[in-house]
């Protein structure tokens, strides 16, 4: 079943709005309408009222008309006079009508309403004056759109209405784009040097700002929805990194453990021992015991050795400086094979 939509209530147009005393200049505006549609007469007899039928007397005042001389323009004037009031009547909480009910006019009755909500003309003044200081400080607030703004600026101007003051047409156009912020320095741009502002209305002026913030709205939603997109995929490449980088880290531990295991039994392997004195650590070669001509053929190892080393590049890797002790090993052994070849040849 498909959902119902719910609105409240209006007001009856056969039934005045009705005032309890509160929220004066609501019901004040909404009165003043009523009246106008009913009669405008009847709040033209409120505006430029009081509605009384005078005549002059020999001293020239202004006096009660006596009732029996009525004509039917006198009758009709009255009766204006007392649908207004009727209508006054009808809107007020009696706690109200007690204010008002011994005016005798619709004008008397409206106006002594009007001192006791609004106050006297010095306090209307007061009260207009902070409505002024708030139409020049205004400014959008960081917390609210396009549209909460306008009815905020609209609520000040129309307060100012109804003190009579009045803001010209231009004066107000021109003042909603000085109240945006920074952020909407583009727009504002783009606004002022693409339609006259004087020939704007405030409405219009809504409009054209309204659709640019509509738009703005509308991308960063996709955008949005994009980050969210590119931050899953995101997650996707880095859990498969993380995976990878995993199983990377196990075949190296792998390979370094048999590497060592390796380095070992090599090691146990260059263990050397001396033939000539038994000891670990040398040749017969190298053994301190030789006598002098083996010292001599020693030093002459070294120089060829040094020799060697002095060719290859200082900034080798430890791969490389293993390689370089072991050809020194065979250097050694070679020369060891030579001298004990002559020895024997010698003895020969």
């Amino acid at each position: 079943m498909a959902s119902q939509t719910h609105f409240v209530d209006g007001h009856l147009i056969t039934r005045p709005p009705y005032f309890d005393g509160t929220n004066y200049q609501y019901w004040k505006n909404k009165m003043s309408i009523r009246l106008e549609a009913n009669s405008y007469e009847m709040w033209d007899c409120i505006a430029r009222g009081p509605y009384k039928v005078l005549v002059r007397d020999k001293n020239n005042k202004l006096v009660p008309k006596d009732p029996a001389s009525y004509d039917d323009a006198d009758r009709k004037r009255l009766q204006i006079n007392a649908q207004a009031k009727n209508a006054l009547f009808c809107a007020l909480h009696p706690s109200e009508y007690d204010r008002i009910s011994a005016c005798e006019s619709a004008k008397e009755m409206w106006d002594k309403l009007q001192v006791a909500y609004e106050g006297t003309n010095e306090v209307k003044k007061s009260k207009i004056s902070m409505l002024v200081k708030k139409y020049e400080l205004f400014k959008m607030k960081s917390d609210e759109d396009i549209k909460d703004m306008f009815t905020r600026f609209t609520k000040i101007t129309n307060e100012l209405k109804l003190f009579d003051r009045v803001l010209p047409k231009e004066d107000k156009v021109r003042k909603i784009p000085r109240s945006l912020p920074k952020s909407w320095c583009s727009i504002k741009t783009t606004i002022e040097e693409a339609h006259d502002l004087s020939a704007m209305t405030v409405d219009m002026l809504q409009g054209k700002l309204f659709t640019p913030f509509k738009s703005s709205s509308k991308d960063e939603s996709d955008s949005d929805e994009e980050d969210d997109e590119e931050f899953v995929l995101l997650a996707q490449k880095f859990k498969r990194l993380l995976r990878k980088d995993k199983l990377k880290n196990q075949g190296q531990q792998k390979k370094n453990y048999k590497s060592s295991k390796g380095k070992g039994e090599s090691s146990k392997k260059d263990e050397i021992i001396c033939y000539k004195c038994k000891k670990v650590g040398h040749i017969k070669f190298e053994c301190p015991n030789n006598d002098e001509k083996s010292l001599k053929a020693k030093k002459k190892k070294k120089a060829m050795v040094a020799t060697w080393s002095y060719s290859e590049d200082s900034s080798s890797s430890k791969e490389e400086s293993g390689m370089e002790a072991h050809i020194c090993l065979m250097a050694n052994v070679s020369w060891q094979m030579m001298t004990q070849m002559r020895e024997v040849s010698r003895k020969n």
